[in-house]
């Protein structure tokens, strides 16, 4: 069986050799995370990650755990300058909100945030 994972890749430069990295993990899942210079590698790298335990889970009688994975709603993209308010003063960010409708209203998230609510 096939179906489409949702990736969240991130590009963060000024790494230790100075160059850009790339970060990538499932959109909905907190794990695996992949690192590398190369886009083509890091998702090379987390497909890999992926293959083995999704068919682990479907070789189960059950496929509750494998129909969480296989969850893929249509995905609205955002990115917004936000200012924070903080004790140390206010900060001007930019976030990546993603977004889906459900239970009746829109439900969006931002990888920052949710990466720490995951951990």
């Amino acid at each position: 069986m096939n179906f489409a994972i949702p990736i969240f890749v991130e590009e963060r430069t000024g790494g230790i050799a100075g160059g850009a990295t790339f970060i990538a993990r499932p959109l909905l899942h907190s794990k695996p995370v992949q690192r590398a210079e190369k886009l083509s590698r890091v998702l090379a790298k987390l497909s890999n990650d992926l293959h083995q335990p999704l068919h682990d889970l479907g070789q189960e009688p059950r496929h509750d755990a494998l129909a969480e994975w296989a969850f893929n709603p249509l995905i609205d993209e955002a990115t917004l300058d936000l200012r924070l308010e903080l004790d140390s003063g206010s900060q001007k960010r930019t976030f990546f909100f993603a977004g889906y409708e459900a239970l009746g209203r829109k439900l969006c998230f931002t990888q920052r945030f949710l990466s720490c609510i995951l951990k």
